[in-house]
């Protein structure tokens, strides 16, 4: 169904409305079944499904106009939950159920990274606390394993592995960084007192700047570039790719900040050194990208557009959403 949905929104695919048609079906389908599965007593919550479940969930990202997606992020959550919640032994059996088996299945770690990168994209677009709280992709997953590379997956041993592993490494206290100025955001609609916001904001700021100054070297290898060296190997320019996409994302959590605590938009024309912020995130965001990997770089990109006022970034901004339905998304 996704892959359907997929074919159906890319411009130059023919039968498109056939493709879309098959997808609605499948998905309809799917739908019905997990829904009678969820409900029945007799299921208990395992690894096929959470995925089933995920899967639904971006097949509404990328088929919808509207907020759906969230109802099938909800029911992941629900899933997950039961998966990790403690639960008896079976009757003069092992407990075989869908967790203790995926304990030794590369996949679990890569679906409960997917739940966490889900569960953060929807907090930041809507405000609300995440489903599930704390870094459990780190304490539940063993490791972050969404992007940036796969290791569990991994047949052989490759150059960059070293260094995408320190990539993952950052991306995780990131990713924890981002929550807490959700959790942040949260607090401040709920009316906490002026002290208390002030030492949290002071404590999220100085999370950020730990963050940088104990990065891996390898960000330090984008210091002076505005671009792909053209002499870049194949494994620089993989490991360019993904430093320059986690170093948009850590500037962007300091742009992030800033919209949570002012409440404004532009504040690039207010303050220099989101200005400063904004103008490196678009450079590593626009020359360091190309292809599917563009897509990696959508909330940077997008928390960017918010806080710039230059008009010609923001007519790159729009070009650049305009061509994600190159990719079969809805812009």
């Amino acid at each position: 169904a996704l892959g359907a949905m997929h074919l159906s929104g890319l411009p130059q695919a023919q039968n498109r409305t056939i493709h879309r048609n098959a997808a609605m079906n499948m998905y309809g389908s799917v739908v019905t079944r997990v829904r009678s599965l969820v409900s029945s007593s007799q299921t208990t919550p395992n690894l096929e499904l959470l995925a089933t479940t995920l899967l639904l969930c971006m097949f509404e990202k990328m088929s919808s106009a509207d907020s759906n997606w969230k109802i099938h992020l909800s029911g992941a959550g629900h899933i997950f939950k039961s998966m990790y919640s403690p639960r008896p032994a079976l009757p003069g059996g092992d407990s075989l159920d869908g967790l203790a088996v995926s304990n030794t299945l590369p996949l679990r770690r890569f679906l409960v990274s997917l739940m966490s990168y889900l569960d953060l994209a929807a907090s930041c677009a809507t405000g609300e606390a995440p489903l599930i709280a704390g870094n459990y992709w780190e304490t539940l997953g063993g490791g972050w394993e969404y992007n940036l590379g796969v290791p569990s997956f991994a047949t052989s041993r490759q150059p960059a592995d070293r260094t995408m592993a320190q990539l993952r490494n950052s991306w995780s206290r990131l990713m924890s960084i981002q929550l807490e100025i959700c959790r942040f955001s949260g607090m401040i609609r709920d009316g906490i007192d002026d002290r208390q916001k002030e030492l949290m904001h002071s404590d999220i700021q100085y999370r950020i700047r730990n963050w940088h100054e104990s990065a891996p070297d390898v960000y330090l290898r984008l210091e002076g570039l505005n671009e792909m060296p053209a002499d870049a190997s194949p494994e620089e320019a993989e490991t360019l790719t993904a430093a320059a996409c986690v170093l948009g994302y850590a500037l962007g959590a300091t742009v992030y900040l800033e919209r949570t605590v002012t409440r404004r938009v532009g504040s690039a024309a207010f303050d220099p050194v989101i200005k400063q912020a904004v103008d490196r995130m678009f450079t590593l965001t626009f020359n360091f990208s190309s292809g599917i990997t563009q897509l990696a770089n959508l909330w940077a990109l997008l928390t960017a557009g918010i806080a710039t006022v230059d008009p010609e970034q923001q007519n790159r901004l729009r070009e650049r959403l305009m061509g994600m339905r190159n990719f079969g998304f809805k812009v």
